[in-house]
């Protein structure tokens, strides 16, 4: 059962000294980072610190955690709390212009992320693909539609199931002159995974468009692209993923269009189909 008393960082930083060197090292570095600490992977936690994932979890479950998520989602609480009270203080004005200060952050940091190779490679794939499915759950699931409709008008058609099921099923009817595109800013949403995974073994040329490099999808995608969040656990939802997110479905968009004529002429007439339905 979780400590109910304490807080995730207090409950760490009061056991600390009873525990062993590699665990007190841990918990020095989730101490000294806590807000990086939450939007990390295990791998990832693993790769920063030198310690192993068992240990990792046996951290976890000495400190009173069922397993590292547990752990993180505490954390994430409470960096949210905290943050929250410090808004409540704060000018209405201010509030706003920190949430455009993080996504504004969120969107330099991912051009930074994004190599034009990989965007050019991306496109190469839409072009070549027999058929494209396009899936995003929960908030990705924006960005996914939002692909989803730039590539329908380009002329290019694409699948977006809504239902994971439905998905499943289409997914498994793929092959190798197929193409799969997947949003999730973990990486780490256990449907999309499975659903990458699947598509890896038929063949399926897979890209993932999640927040981070190292993550569950990886080993399944031939192109990670990285769209940067400032998001935690907790306040998954207040858009800087998604914004993000649209921000590399875009520049895959525009590549498509600035490379083909093919894609330039589908949008014209696509977009005087729209103009001539306004009033």
């Amino acid at each position: 059962m979780q400590p109910a008393a304490a807080t995730a960082l207090t409950n760490i930083r009061i056991s600390a000294p009873k525990l062993s060197p590699k665990l007190r090292k841990l918990a020095a570095f989730i101490l000294d980072n806590p807000e990086e600490t939450t939007v990390m992977s295990v791998e990832e936690l693993t790769a920063k610190t030198g310690i192993s994932v068992a240990t990792i979890y046996r951290f976890c479950r000495e400190l009173g955690y069922k397993t590292y998520s547990h752990l993180k989602l505490e954390i994430a609480r409470e960096i949210d709390a905290e943050s929250t009270m410090v808004a409540r203080d704060e000018p209405k004005a201010s509030v706003v212009a920190n949430r455009y200060s993080e996504f504004r952050r969120s969107l330099v940091d991912t051009r930074r992320m994004l190599g034009q190779s990989d965007i050019e490679a991306v496109a190469d794939l839409v072009m070549r693909a027999r058929r494209i499915m396009v899936v995003g759950s929960a908030v990705s699931g924006v960005a996914a539609s939002f692909l989803h409709y730039k590539l329908l008008r380009a002329g290019i058609p694409t699948h977006l199931p809504k239902d994971m099921s439905v998905a499943s099923v289409i997914v498994s009817g793929l092959d190798r002159r197929d193409l799969l595109i997947a949003f999730s800013a973990s990486g780490d949403t256990r449907e999309i995974v499975e659903l990458a995974l699947t598509a890896q073994l038929a063949g399926v040329s897979v890209v993932a468009i999640t927040g981070n490099r190292k993550n569950a999808m990886v080993d399944s995608a031939h192109i990670n692209l990285v769209a940067v969040s400032t998001e935690t656990l907790v306040s998954e939802g207040i858009g800087t993923s998604v914004i993000s997110q649209t921000a590399v479905a875009d520049s895959i968009y525009e590549t498509l269009y600035a490379r083909n004529p093919a894609v330039r002429d589908r949008v014209k007439t696509s977009a005087e189909a729209v103009i001539s339905r306004a009033l």
